[in-house]
């Protein structure tokens, strides 16, 4: 029996390891199966020809070491999978946001974690943007964050937001592809922006022709007034506002 044993542990641990890629769950099941039918199969109890008892017995064990086999597979697909990290409790917590979905983002297959801003701390014209996305971005494709001044809010001279969309500059916006987690460092274009309300938007666009477009200079200082006009035709999928809480937005 410890030999029996043995196999199923052998087989049991070799479709644990093999269990980490889901997709291969079924076919590494079938294998893990068929390796603990092997083993049990070369002991001396499987090889002895006798009575009817002892076939009994081979079929009981190679049945149990088989169930043994599928339902620790079948508890290790169930595990859940990586979800978004956990957010702090009391105050701290205040300082979170969450991205409004656009109506197409449930096709995309990506899920936008709560945004932390500023670690909680008071927004002046200068502050920093945290996150993470979970899931895998389109082969071709790269995660893009954009800016958008509300024209319904005013500068501290009176102009409106210009209501057009502005590229996050690489050196201002980091991604880790690895973990799906962002970060912006923010800075105010000029002092007297602060009063104005901002909209942050993540979106995917075309790797290959945004790439190609950085390499030629800086990005357009005049923004763009619509999306399409972007290089890489990026596609929205998450937004959420920012207003700095020492100044708060002005209507005009």
């Amino acid at each position: 029996m410890d030999a029996v044993l043995t196999a199923v542990a052998g087989a049991g641990g070799a479709a644990a390891e093999l269990l980490a890629w889901r997709p291969l769950w079924l076919l590494t099941l079938a294998c893990a199966a068929a390796e603990v039918v092997r083993r049990v199969q070369r002991l001396p109890l499987m090889r002895r020809v006798g009575s009817g008892r002892t076939r009994v017995i081979d079929l009981l064990l190679v049945t149990t070491a088989a169930g043994l086999v599928l339902w620790a597979g079948a508890s290790l697909v169930a595990v859940p999978s990586r979800g978004c990290p956990q957010l702090p409790t009391g105050d701290r917590r205040v300082g979170f946001l969450n991205p409004q979905l656009m109506p197409n983002a449930d096709t995309r297959g990506l899920t936008f974690c709560p945004v932390d801003l500023n670690a909680g701390e008071p927004v002046g014209a200068d502050y920093f943007l945290e996150g993470t996305v979970l899931g895998k971005v389109p082969e071709g494709q790269t995660l893009v964050v954009m800016t958008r001044p509300d024209p319904e809010t005013c500068d501290q001279e009176g102009n409106r937001g210009t209501g057009r969309f502005y590229l996050a500059r690489d050196s201002n916006f980091h991604l880790d592809p690895d973990t799906g987690r962002w970060r912006i460092d923010a800075q105010a274009a000029y002092p007297a922006i602060v009063t104005m309300r901002f909209r942050y938007f993540l979106a995917l666009a075309d790797t290959a022709p945004l790439s190609e477009f950085r390499e030629r200079g800086p990005d357009a200082p005049e923004g763009y007034a619509d999306v399409a006009d972007i290089p890489g035709e990026p596609e929205l999928l998450a937004y959420f506002d920012i207003e700095r809480t020492r100044t708060p937005p002005v209507p005009c």
